[in-house]
Order: structure tokens, then sequence, then C-alpha cells
């Protein structure tokens, strides 16, 4: 038998992906994890299966080992970027900051990989997380400056 907690549980990742699913669509440009923090977080979630497997005795058990891995690996989920209407600095917040609104926007090349951009936006006193991107200096900062302009119009 599950119990209600199993179930809640279940439920709490149904929707956790559903709304990283809905929020990673309206993403223009996406911003990319590290590859470490990628691996820890794979290595992690791979020990909480490993143990769910080994030490559940009933289905119950089963169950929520796997919800819970679920939930764990919700992490390697970036739901960070920037969409149409604004940036999204933190992946469960549901606060979308305005380009118009932004006081300093700080970029530079990631010196592992040139390909890569790092950004961090300024707006009044806070300062959104520093954010990967698979995108060109060049590329990020006209799509920046294309929406400030717009936003500010």
């Amino acid at each position: 038998m599950i119990s209600v907690f199993t179930l809640l549980l279940l439920a709490f990742d149904v929707l956790l992906y559903a709304y990283f699913f809905v929020v990673r669509r309206s993403l223009v440009i996406k911003a990319t994890m590290s590859n470490k923090r990628r691996l820890g977080l794979l290595l992690i979630t791979a020990l909480v299966f490993y143990l769910t497997v080994v030490h559940a005795q009933t289905p119950d058990q089963l169950w929520r080992g796997v919800a819970s891995t679920f939930a764990v690996a919700s992490f390697m989920i970036t739901a960070q970027g920037l969409s149409d209407e604004g940036i999204v600095a933190n992946s469960l917040g549901n606060r979308v900051v305005d380009y118009g609104s932004l006081t300093q926007v700080l970029v530079g090349k990631n010196p592992k990989n040139e390909q890569q951009t790092k950004a961090q936006f300024v707006i009044g006193r806070y300062r959104s997380p520093l954010m990967l991107f698979n995108y060109t200096q060049e590329e990020l900062m006209a799509f920046i400056n294309q929406k400030i302009a717009d936003a500010k119009q």
C-alpha cells in the first residue's frame, strides 16, 4: 500500500517538472550549468537512487525513494535565462525582472570556452546570480541591447 505522503511527494514531483517545462519554454536564451556542478548533482542523484534500490523493503519505500530521486534530479534543470518579457534569474522564482529596470549588465567571456559568456544583471541593489550562456558575447549583448531599447520605448 502506498502512503499519502508518498502520493503527495509524487504529485509534487509532477508539478515541479511541469513548472520547469513551462518556464523553459518561455525562455529565448537559456542559461547553462557548469560541468562540475552537473557532474556533482548527477553523482548525488545516482547515490540517492542506489540507496533507494538497496534499502527499500516495501513498495511504498521504493516509490518514495524514486520520488526523492526525481526531486534531487530537479536541481540539474536550470530554468534561468532571458525571455521576451525579462530575465528569469531564479529557477523556482515567479518574478521576472523587466529589461527596463536594469541598472547594469556585467558580461564577460568564459576563459575556458570562447563560445560561452558569463553574465550578471544588476537591478538597483539586487544582483542576479552569475549565469552562463552558450552564446558569444556579441550575440548576447545584441539580444540584451535590443530588449532594453524595446523596454524604454
